[in-house]
Formats: C-alpha cells, sequence, structure tokens
C-alpha cells in the first residue's frame, strides 16, 4: 500500500533543465485516501504541469477508486501544485485504472481504462480503454469515448485493457500509446513468473490523425508482460517496449514497422524494479529526431540514475 504518492527528480527533467529536482505532487493523507498508484505527469504552456493516479480510501481496486488530476507550475526548478479534483469517478463501484496524459495544440488529453460488470465476476485489472479531453487545460473536460473495448474484436476480444504509461509520437508523426490486456484465468494466477492465459498480451494502440481514431496493433503473449513502455529508436520505425515480467527481469520487445508489428519479448538484463518503468527517446537538438539512446527512469531503490538501454541498436 503506497501512504503517499510523489515523483523524485521529475519537474526539472521534464523541462529540460540542467538539474534535476523532487517535491511532493499528491499526498494521499492530505485528501482522507490511503492508496494511490499510476502516477502519470505532463508539461503545459507556461512552465505548466499537469499530473493525474488513480487513488483510493482503501485499497488498490475497491469501488471507490478514482482518477485524481491537479495541475502546478514550475519556476528555476521548483514545481508548485495545486488541490487535486476527482475527474473520473468510479461509476456504479466500478473502479477506474491507468491515466495517461498528453497535451497536444492546446488540447489535453487523458487515457484511462474503466472496468465493466466482468471487474465483479473475475476481479480484472482494467477494461475498456476510454479518452476524455479538456480544452482548457484540465478545468473541465468532455465527454468519454472507448477507444479499445473489452470485447475487442479477434485477439482484443474478452480481455481486459490497462492503459499505464504516457504515448509516444514516432518520427512519422503517429502516436503510439502502450496497453496490455488480460484475460479471467491469467488474473487469477496474476503476480506468477511467467503466467500468462491465451489471450492476454501487450500491444499498442496506433493514431495517424491527432487521437481522433485509434487502432490496435501488436499481442505479445509469449510471456507475463504488464505495464508496457515504448520509444521510437530511429527515425526509420524501430521501436522499444519494455515491460514488468513476474518477478524475472524487464523483458523488450522490438518493433521495425512503426509499432504494426511486434517480435516475441525476451529478457534483458535490466533488473525489473517491481514498478512501472518509462523510457524516452534523447532528442537531438537540431532535427528533434530520437538518436540512438533511449533512457529510463523506474522507481527503486538500487536505481540511483539513468541507465542506458540501447545504444547503436546494442542493447546495454
Amino acid at each position: 500500500m503506497l501512504r503517499n504518492l510523489c515523483l523524485l527528480g521529475l519537474f526539472a527533467t521534464v523541462l529540460g533543465a540542467r538539474h534535476s529536482s523532487y517535491g511532493w505532487v499528491f499526498k494521499v493523507d492530505d485528501y482522507g485516501l490511503k492508496y494511490a498508484h499510476m502516477s502519470t505527469i505532463e508539461t503545459l504552456p507556461n512552465n505548466g504541469l499537469a499530473h493525474a493516479c488513480q487513488a483510493s480510501a482503501t485499497k488498490e481496486g475497491a469501488p471507490d477508486q478514482s482518477i485524481w488530476f491537479q495541475v502546478g507550475t514550475v519556476t528555476q526548478s521548483k514545481a508548485a501544485f495545486g488541490r487535486a479534483k476527482v475527474v473520473v469517478s468510479a461509476s456504479s463501484g466500478l473502479p477506474v485504472w491507468g491515466p495517461v496524459l498528453h497535451f497536444y495544440q492546446g488540447v489535453l488529453y487523458l487515457f484511462y481504462s474503466d472496468s465493466g460488470p466482468w471487474w465483479s465476476q473475475n476481479h480484472l485489472v482494467g477494461g475498456d480503454i476510454k479518452l476524455i479531453k479538456s480544452l482548457d487545460l484540465g478545468k473541465s473536460w468532455g465527454n468519454a469515448s472507448t477507444i479499445l473495448a473489452f470485447n475487442g474484436g479477434g485477439q482484443y476480444d474478452g480481455a481486459a485493457k490497462v492503459t499505464a504509461n504516457k504515448l509516444a509520437v514516432l518520427p512519422n508523426g503517429e502516436w503510439a500509446l502502450p496497453f496490455w490486456q488480460e484475460t479471467p484465468k491469467a488474473s487469477t494466477e496474476h503476480g506468477q513468473l511467467g503466467a500468462w492465459n491465451n489471450g492476454s498480451c501487450a500491444g499498442v494502440l496506433l493514431s495517424s490523425d491527432h487521437g481522433e481514431s485509434w487502432t490496435p496493433h501488436g499481442c505479445i503473449g509469449n510471456h507475463y508482460l504488464i505495464e508496457n513502455t515504448v520509444a521510437p529508436i530511429d527515425s526509420s520505425g524501430t521501436v522499444l517496449m519494455l515491460g514488468r515480467s513476474g518477478g524475472s527481469p524487464l523483458y523488450s520487445s522490438i518493433s521495425r514497422d512503426f509499432g504494426r508489428s511486434w517480435t516475441p519479448s525476451a529478457p534483458t538484463t535490466l533488473p525489473n524494479p517491481t514498478r512501472k518503468c518509462s523510457c524516452m527517446p534523447a532528442l537531438t537538438s537540431r532535427s528533434c529526431l530520437p538518436t540512438t539512446r533511449v533512457h529510463m527512469a523506474a522507481s527503486h531503490l538500487h536505481w540511483r540514475n539513468q541507465r542506458m538501454v540501447e545504444r547503436n541498436g546494442q542493447q546495454q
């Protein structure tokens, strides 16, 4: 159980400052809560930041688990956040999961997963992946639209979908939102090494029209793979995916066609932090295209600094 939720070393990093700093973003005690998880942060105009997380008064997956949201500002590598509010409530005693924020051309996007009737039957994490938008930096939000349903058809049918990590903007301009899905049997074995039932897999949602429409691609199901994160490696379509997997090291998969197909997942030499990890491309100042370096951050007592994941096509 997480008594307090914080983001460390992130404020200055997201604004490109030379020196990072850390501070509290959201404390559960300030809101009479006992659980918070799946934190996401996004930059806004005029040195602004937006933050969201899933939180509950009792525990993960409780009937009151909702999406909380707040905005803040950064001045000289110091961040100050205002009071958080619930922007997506648990409906009919069914929890909501995995907020992901993204800002583009005046629109703030909030992706999340909404439980359905299958929650009370199987206690699956996630459900339908939904999207709401704000045109006023989070002051108000539009109606939710479903971009990938629990019964999404074909290999995406009959499995609860979950989002956890930020979408990646690929060099071809497309958006890639990572997700994973779990079937009822996989959920009952959750946490065991390699516990992965047929139909459970990880993939990405791709959009070529800045979030107006989405298509799922990939169903990497050869090994337990959750809370996946993606980042472009080069400008020719190579994309790296990393994910947590049971008690083993982090697993990786590679796409060579801008996220449309993926290799089977394989173990890396990176330790599994047992928490969500995030990777992002290092950008060149001239071309704004990804270099061959990918940086990754994770919450882990033994990880003090960033670690190089791949360089010049070679795993580090």
